[in-house]
C-alpha cells in the first residue's frame, strides 16, 4: 500500500500517472483525459493517490473508483457531464470543478475503494482472442481441457462458450442461440478456420476480489470500470454479466501463486492457465515465480498458458505494417486500440517452449493470427 504523505517523490508518481492517462485517453475518453490533467496540478486530487495498491495504474484507478461513486448517485450534479448518467452530458471541460467537489466530499469512500478493490476492466468482446487460442491448445492435447483464469474479474472470459462468433468469413461459430454476437475483424491468418468450441472439463478463476454478480453493486463496478464514454460497450457488457450471472463460476479470492498449487491437483486432464491483461499490474519476481512454479509442476504433467498482454516490444516496421492493414481495414488510427501478444508456452519436463499464436487487439476488435 503506497503512503504519499510528504513524500515529493510519491506525489510526483502520482502526478505523472494522471498525465500518462490524459496522453492515452485524449481519444477514447475526452472527458477523463480534461479531468486527468486537471487532476496532475491539484493537490487534493493528487493525495487520493495515496492508498491505491502497488501495481494499479494510479491516475486511472482514482478516476475510475470516482465513476463508480457517480453512476451510484445518479443525481449527482457532476453526473450531467458523464455519457454514462446522462445521454446529453454537458461540455467536458467544464467537468473538473464539480468532479473535484464530488470526490472530496466523498474522500473516505474513495479511499476505502482504492486501498480495498483492484482495477477489474472486461468486456466479453475478449472472448473472441480467447476461443481460437484454447482451441489450439485443445486441438494439441486431444483432450477435454481444464481451465484456469488469473485475474478474471467477473469471469466473462470463462464463459468464452455463452457467446457467438463471427471473424467474417460467413460463418458463425459457438453458441447460435447467445443473445450477443462478437464480431472480431481478421487482418491476417484464419483463426476461424475449422474453429470449434473447445471441451472443458473444469473452469476456475482467480482473482484478488471475487465480484458477486448477484450484487447490483458489484455488477455496477464491473460497468463503472469502462470509460463514461463507451455506450456500446456497457452495454454489450451488462448483457454479458447476465449471461456470467447465471452460471455457477468457481472463483476463489485468492494470491494466484498461492491458489495455482492446490487447483493443480484438483485437475486431472489437460491444463490450460490464461492471463489476459493482468500480469502488467504484476511486478517482475512474481512474473518469474509464477514461471518458476509452473516449470516445476510441469515436471510430472504438460501445462499450458496462455499469455495475452500488451506488446512490449515491436519494431517500427512491424508496427508500421499492422498500421497499414488496420487502415485498410477500415480502422482509424484514433479509435481505441491496445496491440497484445498471444503466446502460448507448454511446460514440460522443467522447460518451458514459447510460441507466439498472433496479435489481437485488447478490446477484441480485430486480430491477426500467425499460425
Amino acid at each position: 500500500m503506497e503512503t504519499v504523505g510528504n513524500s515529493s517523490a510519491l506525489v510526483e508518481r502520482v502526478r505523472n500517472s494522471f498525465l500518462s492517462e490524459s496522453r492515452q485517453l485524449q481519444f477514447t475518453s475526452p472527458l477523463f483525459a480534461s479531468l486527468a490533467a486537471s487532476c496532475a496540478s491539484d493537490p487534493d486530487m493528487l493525495m487520493l493517490g495515496k492508498n491505491v495498491k502497488p501495481g494499479q495504474p494510479v491516475g486511472r484507478f482514482v478516476l475510475l473508483a470516482a465513476h463508480f461513486l457517480i453512476m451510484s448517485e445518479p443525481d449527482a450534479t457532476v453526473g450531467e457531464y458523464f455519457k454514462s448518467v446522462t445521454a446529453l452530458p454537458k461540455p467536458y471541460s467544464d467537468a473538473f470543478s464539480e468532479f473535484r467537489a464530488f470526490c472530496i466530499d466523498r474522500r473516505a469512500q474513495l479511499e476505502w475503494l482504492l486501498a480495498t478493490r483492484t482495477v477489474n476492466t472486461t468486456l466479453p468482446d475478449r472472448a473472441s482472442y480467447i476461443l481460437p487460442a484454447l482451441y489450439a491448445v485443445s486441438s494439441m492435447v486431444q483432450q477435454p481441457l481444464n481451465i484456469i483464469e488469473i485475474g478474471c474479474s467477473a469471469g466473462l472470459n470463462l464463459i468464452f462458450d455463452a457467446y457467438k462468433y463471427d471473424y467474417g468469413d460467413g460463418a458463425m461459430c459457438g453458441d447460435p442461440e447467445s443473445p450477443l454476437a462478437l464480431c472480431c475483424t481478421v487482418i491476417g491468418g484464419a483463426p476461424g478456420a475449422g474453429l470449434e468450441i473447445p471441451r472443458i472439463e473444469k473452469r476456475v478463476g482467480i482473482d484478488l476480489v471475487r465480484v458477486d454478480l448477484s450484487d447490483a453493486s458489484e455488477r455496477r463496478w464491473i460497468e463503472a470500470m469502462l470509460l463514461p464514454e463507451w455506450e456500446r460497450d456497457r452495454e454489450r457488457l451488462k448483457l454479458a454479466l447476465s449471461l456470467a450471472a447465471k452460471r455457477q463460476l468457481e472463483v476463489l479470492e485468492e494470491d494466484a501463486i498461492n491458489a495455482l498449487p492446490a487447483i493443480l491437483e484438483t485437475m486431472t486432464g489437460p491444463v490450460c492457465i490464461i492471463n489476459s491483461h493482468v500480469l502488467y499490474q504484476w511486478p517482475q519476481h512474481l512474473i518469474e515465480e509464477l514461471d518458476r512454479l509452473l516449470r516445476c509442476r510441469g515436471r510430472s504433467r504438460p501445462i499450458h498458458r496462455l499469455d495475452i498482454e500488451a506488446v512490449e516490444h515491436e519494431s517500427q516496421e512491424a508496427m508500421r505494417a499492422r498500421l497499414i492493414r488496420l487502415a485498410k481495414a477500415g480502422f482509424s488510427l484514433t479509435e481505441k486500440s491496445m496491440a497484445s501478444d498471444i503466446v502460448h508456452y507448454r511446460y514440460e519436463n522443467g522447460a518451458c517452449e514459447k510460441t507466439q499464436l498472433g496479435i489481437t487487439d485488447g478490446f477484441g476488435r480485430w486480430i491477426d493470427w500467425q499460425i
